[in-house]
């Protein structure tokens, strides 16, 4: 069975540990990201953490451009889990 083709290719994160936990394509063509990350503000985090693991979720377009992120539990425990439509 032929694959289909590679569109786009992007790495996305932040200077610390950020992992990709679950992705769902939007009604635009675009994508949304989340995982869990332990990076501060670089790269493509645009949030602080507090300390520990904080969910992170990132919206791309159809072409791989970051459109929008956002940090979700800003604590000093590990905010990992979260699963996306």
């Amino acid at each position: 069975m032929a694959q289909p083709a590679i569109q786009w290719d992007k790495s996305i994160g932040g200077s610390g540990k950020d992992v990709l936990k679950s992705l769902a394509q939007t009604s635009d063509g675009g994508y949304l990201l989340g995982g869990h990350s332990s990076s501060y503000i670089s790269g493509d985090k645009s949030e602080e953490i507090d300390g520990g693991v904080s969910y992170w979720i990132v919206k791309v377009n159809a072409a791989g451009i970051k459109e929008w992120d956002k940090t979700i539990g800003k604590g000093n425990n590990v905010d990992q889990y979260l699963k996306l439509p």
